[in-house]
């Protein structure tokens, strides 16, 4: 059985499930009696359809006609399983075709018609109908997606063009949608769709052009692309709601006739294709035989440009164009290439006057093909195409144009300055004229062009037209191409002096946009080796600083970075006055790139020897000017200054003088890192050997450098240590080595007694492990209690005394005379981190000689330790093993407060170590001696966290001091 067979038995099968009643047997009104007779009349009706032949037609056909009268679902059942039929031999499917539409057109009609009290019946019916109907539009289709041509499938599509739209479609999605359904069901229930010339479907065929089932999306698409005519199917429902929003308002008859005119305009443009093909032949052989620069076959190539066909003419010469053009060919004295230049301009002489398109391209061709050197042709090609570039006809004018550029004379610069300067008189005529013109004139490649040397006859015509295009009204893109042409070098290799003073007047000119000038001002470096025209340069420069266009500042500002070779008293002249006109330009810039031009153009002028002082003291003005604190509308332009102030003062070629000051500066600006980049580039602490010279002005400049030193280590933030980098253990040194160098009465802006160099100076000695005399040291500032000539220690002060005293004492391996001077620590302060990390490293000392000691202190620390502390794990650790090294009997304590705080010991950021010693204490583990065990999360060495006053720092203000 084919496939065609079983599905229509399938659709038999489905159309009668769709009359449940007749399914079930129901019997109509009227009793049995009733039931009787319209069975016989239906197995009458039946009968009748069955006669076979011609002499059966009449039969067939009145049956047709009393079964589609009769208001009983089997009666159309009947129907619906001969529509179903395949094996019709009599025409049967379509006379029941042929008769439906007559009935789906009749509103009256008993069955078919609008009428209340058969509407159940009659949407059972269409139903059964519709099933039967899609089955004319099963099949294979070929590779346009179309199904063989069926006489049965017309009727069947007048049946579906008359079932109102909305009622048709929900049941060709009942049947699309139905997975149980076979997939030959539902494709043609889409292909129905398509065939059903109402535009209204295409919504519901466009939910299916995405589908995941292949054969689905494959049947929407193309029924789509059917119904809507489209030239190519719909892959997505965003490109059908693109078209519906273009076409949704029109009629499906007015899509039909608009496509069948679209089949003959396709027919005559394949025709012109075919004949654009072998044009497009001849130039693809034209360019791939030109596209080679050495051996090119010059006869074949003018064998099939040189035809009668004026369109395969000119697309070869186009190709020409495109391949050749601006290319010196490459054969010397090709006779082929020669002959074939002849022919093109035999050619050109040939065709009349106004053919101006392909007569262009001919001597364009010509031009570009053709050798300077040989004169037997090339001396009538350059008359030829200086006359034409004064031609009426503006292709051709053009391509003159483009052709001279290939003959480089004076002559022909004269002739193309002229027609250039008469299109600048008509520039919205002759636009196209005056920009190839300004092209050729600038040409710079094979055959380049130059300009007009000193005493040429068209030498002002030349500037004249420069002047006229980058100085008049014309739009910034003319300028850009006349500022080309007044670039150009003359024969001698020299710039035309005159054009120097043109960018001078363009860069000033401020009614000119600021991209082309500074390309003016990009280009008068073109003139910095002139030693004539270098003051000007470098003066005119300083004064566009002060222009109102930021590009225009900045790109003075860039040029000026870079000064002119000249003599080494004309350059520092030069920088003298720059750094004048920056100092000024600096109070005011507001662009902070601008800004930062000008500081590089100024760091610059710093470079030279003798500059860095007046760098410097612009850099001060500017500074001073700030005033303190900086306001927050100047801190960008401060933190810019303050940026290379450094870089100019650590100048190995700046004098002590200069680079001090820079440092007083950085110090008053508490820019610490800065100030001791300079301290070190320049050796500072070398200069303590100068603090006892005879010469009171050596002397006096060596202890400006020393208090320099002690006032950067003033400034150290109190979370750095002196220990923990190269950089802090030299500074530390520098401070040692100042304090040993400078005598107790040494007299500074600052009195070295004061409490705060005293803590310094005991803060570096600790550092520097020198115990024995910051002991020495700590003893003497706590007696000073009343001093008279420098001012007393604050409590708080003394307390950072005996922290320090305790640590040194603790480089002494004397931990009770560090818990001594621990105990003399305010209770107030006491809990401060850094005496806690003291009192704990006392601790560490007394395991092993006093056990009972270390445990009290470990105690007191636990006790000011934060549980959220990071070194409160380790301490709790400590303090369980020193309990049970004094106390073996508090096991069972320990093990409950190991439990109570279990969950700091389990977390992923507890150390390994750490755990594991959790571990031995839980397994009664005792602590033996020799240290803490585990301390994860404890800091040690030495520094100090006191914050000091800094007296340079301002009232109010602090500088954090220590390790």
């Amino acid at each position: 059985m084919s496939i065609q067979q079983q599905l229509a038995r399938i659709l038999a099968a489905l159309a009668m499930a769709m009359c449940p009643a007749t399914a079930q047997g129901a019997a109509p009104p009227g009793g049995s009696s009733v039931q009787g007779a319209i069975t016989d009349d239906l197995q009458r009706l039946r009968s009748k359809l069955a006669q076979p032949g011609p002499e059966g037609l009449e039969a067939r056909e009145a049956a047709i006609e009393q079964l589609l009268s009769t208001v009983d679902e089997r009666a159309h059942a009947a129907l619906i399983a001969k529509l179903s039929d395949p094996t019709d031999q009599d025409g049967l499917r379509e006379a029941i075709l042929q008769a439906l539409v007559k009935r789906l057109v009749n509103p009256t009609d008993a069955v078919f018609g609008q009428r209340p009290e058969t509407a159940q019946l009659r949407a059972q019916v269409v139903r059964g109908y519709v099933f039967s109907l899609v089955a004319f539009w099963l099949g294979e289709v070929d590779e346009d997606g179309l199904l063989a041509p069926a006489g049965a499938r017309e009727f069947a599509r007048a049946c579906i063009v008359r079932i109102p739209a909305n009622e048709l479609r929900e049941i060709l999605r009942g049947i699309t949608n139905n997975a149980a359904g076979p997939m030959a069901m539902r494709v043609a229930a889409l292909r129905t769709a398509g065939d059903s010339q109402n535009l209204q479907f295409g919504p519901f065929l466009a939910e299916f052009v995405e589908s995941t089932e292949l054969a689905l999306q494959q049947a929407a698409r193309t029924a789509l692309r059917f119904l809507t005519f489209a030239d190519a199917p719909f892959e997505r429902g965003e490109q059908y709601q693109a078209w519906h929003r273009q076409n949704g308002y029109r009629r499906y008859l007015e899509l039909a006739e608009e496509a069948a005119r679209m089949g003959a305009r396709r027919s005559r443009q394949f025709s012109e294709a075919m004949s654009n093909l072998r044009r497009d032949d001849s130039a693809q052989f034209v360019r791939s035989v030109t596209e080679r620069r050495i051996g090119i076959d010059w006869q074949a190539v003018q064998k099939i440009t040189l035809v009668d066909d004026p369109a395969t003419l000119l697309l070869c010469l186009q190709q020409l164009l495109q391949t050749r053009a601006e290319i010196v060919p490459n054969e010397d004295g090709s006779v082929q290439r020669v002959a074939f230049v002849r022919g093109l301009l035999q050619r050109y002489h040939s065709l009349s006057v106004e053919n101006g398109v392909l007569r262009g391209a001919l001597l364009e061709v010509a031009a570009y093909l053709s050798r300077p050197t040989e004169v037997e042709f090339t001396a009538e090609l350059a008359a030829e195409l200086q006359l034409q570039i004064a031609s009426p006809i503006v292709t051709l004018q053009l391509a003159a144009l483009r052709g001279i550029r290939r003959f480089a004379r004076p002559e022909a610069r004269s002739a193309v300055v002229a027609v250039a300067a008469a299109a600048l008189q008509a520039p919205d005529a002759s636009a196209a004229v005056l920009a190839q013109a300004l092209q050729t004139l600038s040409y710079s490649k094979d055959t380049p062009w130059r300009a007009p040397v000193e005493g040429a006859p068209d030498k002002q015509a030349w500037l004249q037209l420069v002047r006229e295009v980058c100085g008049g009204s014309l739009s910034s893109e003319w300028r850009a191409d006349g500022l080309a042409v007044a670039l150009l070098l003359d024969r001698d290799g020299q710039r035309v002096p005159e054009v120097f003073d043109l960018l001078l007047d363009l860069a000033r000119d401020r009614t000119k946009e600021p991209q082309f000038r500074t390309q003016c001002i990009l280009r008068l470096k073109d003139w910095r080796d002139q030693e004539s025209r270098a003051d000007v340069l470098v003066r005119e420069l300083s004064f566009l600083l002060a222009d109102d266009e930021r590009d225009v500042r900045l790109c003075a500002a860039e040029s000026l970075a870079s000064l002119p070779e000249a003599s080494e008293d004309r350059k520092r002249a030069w920088q003298r006055s720059l750094v004048l006109v920056l100092r000024e330009r600096l109070r005011t810039e507001a662009n902070p790139a601008v800004l930062r031009a000008m500081v590089d153009c100024l760091v610059a002028c710093g470079r030279e020897p003798g500059s860095p002082e007046a760098v410097i003291g612009a850099l001060h003005f500017v500074l001073d000017g700030l005033g303190l604190p900086v306001p927050k509308d100047q801190q960008s332009r401060s933190e810019t200054m303050l940026s290379v102030l450094p870089t100019v003062a650590a100048d190995p070629r700046s004098e002590p003088g200069q680079w001090i000051g820079a440092c007083d500066m950085l110090l008053l600006h508490e820019q610490r890192r800065s100030l001791r980049h300079v301290l070190e580039s320049h050796n500072a602490v070398l200069f303590a050997k100068d603090v006892t010279s005879p010469d009171a002005t050596v002397a006096e400049r060596a202890r400006r450098v020393m208090r320099l030193i002690l006032l950067a280590a003033l400034q150290k933030p109190a979370r750095e240590s002196w220990n923990q980098s190269n950089e802090g253990k030299r500074e530390a040194e520098d401070v040692r080595a100042v304090f040993a160098t400078l005598p107790p009465n040494t007299l500074l802006p600052e009195n070295l007694r004061d409490p705060i160099f005293r803590l310094l100076r005991l803060d570096v000695l600790v550092a520097g492990a020198k115990s024995q005399e910051a002991l020495a040291l700590a003893v003497t500032c706590l007696a000073d209690v009343e001093p008279k000539d420098h001012k007393p220690m604050e409590p708080e002060a003394m307390d950072q005394v005996r922290e320090l005293a305790a640590e040194a004492a603790l480089i002494e391996a004397k931990p009770d005379r560090a818990a001594e001077w621990l105990r003399q620590i305010d209770a107030s302060r006491a809990s401060l981190p850094r005496v806690l990390e003291i009192s704990e490293r006392t601790a560490q000392a007394f395991a092993e000689v006093s056990p009972a000691k270390a445990l009290a202190l470990l105690e007191q620390v636990l006790k000011a330790t934060a549980p959220e502390d990071q070194a409160f794990r380790g301490r709790l650790v400590a303090t369980w093993q020193a309990t049970l090294s004094v106390r073996p009997e508090s096991l069972p304590l320990v093990r409950l407060e190991l439990d109570r705080y279990a969950a700091l010991f389990q977390g992923p950021d507890c150390p390994e170590s750490l755990k594991d010693t959790v571990a031995q204490l839980r397994a009664g583990g005792r602590w033996l001696g020799g240290g803490l065990g585990c301390r994860a999360g404890v800091a040690s060495g030495s520094g100090r966290s006191a914050a000091v006053a800094c007296p340079v720092a301002g009232a109010g203000s602090e500088a954090k001091c220590g390790g």
